[in-house]
C-alpha cells in the first residue's frame, strides 16, 4: 500500500512538472536574425540559375511606400538582416528589399540575367552600385501593370540583365512589391543569357504540354458526361479547363502571350477562384473536405 502511494505521488509530481513546463511563456522567434553581414556571391565561368540564397540580406518595408533613399537609410541603420527562411514568408503587407553582394573575380565582363524565382509578384525594381553605401542606379523596373512589350527580356517571370565588370565588387538592391499585401518569395537567381533563354523555352514547352493534356482530359470528360449523363464528369471537365486558365495567369504565360496589355493582377485571383468553384460551387454536386463527393439537396435536381 505504501509503495502504491509513493508511486502515485511521483506520478502527480511528474504531471505537475510537465504542466509547468508547457505553460511557461515561450519566446517567439523573430523572422530574421540579428546578423547584418552578407556573404559575397562569387561569379563562376558558368551561371546556370544559381540562387542568391543565402547570399543576401532583406528588409521588410511594412508601409509599402519606402523609396530608394529610405532603403539606404535602413541599410545604414542595420535594418537589413539575414533571413531565417528562404522561401515564401506568407501573406503580409508591404514590400521586401533584398541586398546582395556579387563579386566578379574573373578577368572579363559578364552580362548576366537576374531572375525572380516565384510568380506572384506585382512589381520588381532593380538597382546596382559598386559600393554598399554608394550611388545606386536604376537598372530595371518591371510591373504587371505595364505592357509586356516594354520588358527588357521576353520571359513569363520578372528578369533583367546586369553587367558585372571584371575584378569588381557589385551590390544588387532589389525591391519586391506586392501592391499593398501579398505573397513574396524573396529569392533570386543568376543566369548566363544562353542558359536563361534555354530554360525559358523549356518552361514554356512544359507548360504548353501540361495545358494540352488538361484540355484533352476536359474533352474526354465532357464526352463521357454527355454519353453517361453522370454530372461528375461535367465537373471534372470544367475543373480541367479552369486549371489551364489558373496556370496561365499565375505562371505569367497569360500576360506574355494572351493579355499582353492592360493586364490586372486580379486575374490571378480570379483564376484561382475559378479552379476552386469549378469543384465546390458548380450546381449538381460539391466536394466535401474529406474528399468524398456527396449530392447536394439544394443544387441537385
Amino acid at each position: 500500500m505504501l509503495l502504491s502511494v509513493s508511486c502515485f505521488k511521483r506520478c502527480v509530481l511528474l504531471l505537475l512538472s510537465c504542466l509547468v513546463l508547457f505553460t511557461l511563456p515561450s519566446k517567439s522567434q523573430p523572422l530574421q536574425s540579428e546578423n547584418t553581414s552578407v556573404l559575397p556571391f562569387l561569379l563562376s565561368d558558368l551561371q546556370e540559375g544559381q540562387r542568391l540564397a543565402p547570399y543576401y540580406l532583406q528588409w521588410h518595408d511594412e508601409s509599402d511606400q519606402a523609396t530608394l533613399s529610405d532603403a539606404l537609410v535602413a541599410l545604414s541603420d542595420n535594418r537589413f538582416l539575414q533571413p531565417k527562411v528562404y522561401h515564401s514568408q506568407g501573406l503580409q503587407k508591404g514590400a521586401i528589399w533584398v541586398l546582395a553582394q556579387v563579386n566578379n573575380d574573373l578577368t572579363d565582363t559578364r552580362q548576366l540575367v537576374l531572375e525572380y524565382v516565384d510568380h506572384q509578384l506585382i512589381d520588381f525594381t532593380l538597382y546596382t552600385a559598386s559600393e554598399k553605401q554608394g550611388n545606386y542606379s536604376l537598372q530595371a523596373y518591371l510591373s504587371l501593370t505595364q505592357s509586356f512589350s516594354t520588358r527588357q527580356l521576353a520571359h513569363h517571370r520578372f528578369a533583367a540583365e546586369i553587367t558585372f565588370e571584371p575584378k569588381q565588387t557589385n551590390w544588387v538592391l532589389v525591391r519586391l512589391g506586392s501592391d499593398g499585401q501579398g505573397f513574396i518569395f524573396p529569392n533570386l537567381r543568376l543566369w548566363s543569357p544562353d542558359a536563361f533563354a534555354q530554360q525559358s523555352s523549356r518552361e514554356v514547352g512544359l507548360l504548353a504540354f501540361l495545358a494540352g493534356g488538361c484540355v484533352v482530359m476536359a474533352l474526354f470528360a465532357l464526352v463521357t458526361g454527355v454519353s453517361t449523363g453522370i454530372r461528375y464528369f461535367y465537373i471534372y471537365s470544367a475543373y480541367s479547363v479552369s486549371k489551364v486558365f489558373a496556370w496561365g495567369m499565375i505562371t505569367g504565360v497569360g500576360h506574355r502571350f494572351f493579355v499582353t496589355d492592360n493586364f490586372d493582377w486580379n486575374y490571378m485571383s480570379l483564376a484561382g477562384e475559378a479552379a476552386f468553384y469549378s469543384v465546390y460551387g458548380l450546381p449538381g454536386c460539391f466536394l466535401k473536405p474529406d474528399g468524398m463527393y456527396q449530392k447536394s439537396t439544394v443544387c441537385c435536381r
